[in-house]
């Protein structure tokens, strides 16, 4: 990878615990979870406000996936207690801030199929079936896809489908692109065999997809309109006591956030890093 600036950071905030999961949403706020019992749910909003929200809506149900739609925060969850297997279901439950309060509501439900994956920051789900690719929105409760895609060889690697294209990821010792058809761009970056060192984040009011690698510490910014790229790297903050990056949280007004932890005192931060 060429030579690319490094960023600078500022501390954001200490979190309550380790246990928070905290997303970045359209407008800027960042919603926390814990969904250690007793299941916790709050916002900060761009403006500074702190909305605690009520939870009682995901008793009984287990996580998949927690996504963020626009300004909202959407919990794809399993509900499958007390059920036989062919009557699992997928639930999608928004949570959203209207009038200083946190609103939910179920914005669809499809039978659970263990072969549809998705990503925190996707409005799509993709299912992997041999050379077949289905591409489904996140609120429709129709199982039919909305877009399907015939590839020459099966797919063994991370996918995301964002705007109108999917995007594979593969592992590589240098930043490369291509466009084998026009429904698909691989996006070749280095990274390990750990999946989950990679977060993206692509936002409903932008054409960038950003794609964080937390081994590697550095951001790759891709505009989806032509296929041209930004990266810059995040060394590891100087004045943090925590040294272990656990992911990013959002990229939001040309700032990265991320969570850092300590793995011996289960404390957590947020950190903020300025692309500019």
């Amino acid at each position: 990878m060429d030579a690319v600036p490094i960023l600078n950071y500022s501390h954001k905030e200490d979190l309550p615990s380790q246990s928070y999961l905290c997303y970045q949403v359209m407008d800027g706020s960042i919603f926390y979870n814990s969904n250690i019992s007793p299941i916790e749910l709050h916002v900060v909003t761009k403006d500074g406000d702190k909305i605690k929200g009520e939870t009682s809506i995901l008793e009984g149900l287990d996580y998949l996936d927690i996504h963020v739609i626009d300004d909202s925060l959407c919990f794809s969850m399993l509900d499958y207690r007390d059920k036989e297997k062919e009557n699992w279901t997928r639930k999608c439950l928004l949570a959203s801030v209207q009038k200083g309060e946190i609103v939910w509501r179920q914005i669809s439900e499809i039978p659970y199929d263990e072969f549809l994956d998705s990503t925190p920051f996707s409005l799509h789900s993709v299912e992997l079936k041999d050379t077949r690719i289905a591409v489904q929105e996140l609120n429709q409760s129709s199982e039919k896809p909305m877009k399907e895609i015939e590839m020459k060889e099966r797919i063994d690697a991370l996918v995301v489908y964002f705007r109108t294209h999917l995007f594979i990821l593969r592992p590589s010792k240098e930043v490369r692109i291509s466009q084998p058809n026009e429904d698909v761009v691989e996006v070749q970056l280095p990274f390990t065999a750990l999946v989950d060192k990679l977060w993206m984040h692509g936002y409903s009011d932008s054409d960038s997809l950003f794609i964080v690698n937390i081994g590697h510490d550095f951001i790759l910014a891709l505009d989806t309109t032509d296929l041209s790229l930004h990266t810059w790297t995040f060394g590891r903050p100087s004045s943090c006591p925590f040294t272990t990056f656990d992911y990013s949280v959002g990229v939001r007004n040309e700032t990265l956030t991320l969570k850092l932890i300590d793995q011996h005192s289960k404390k957590a931060q947020l950190w903020t890093y300025n692309l500019q």
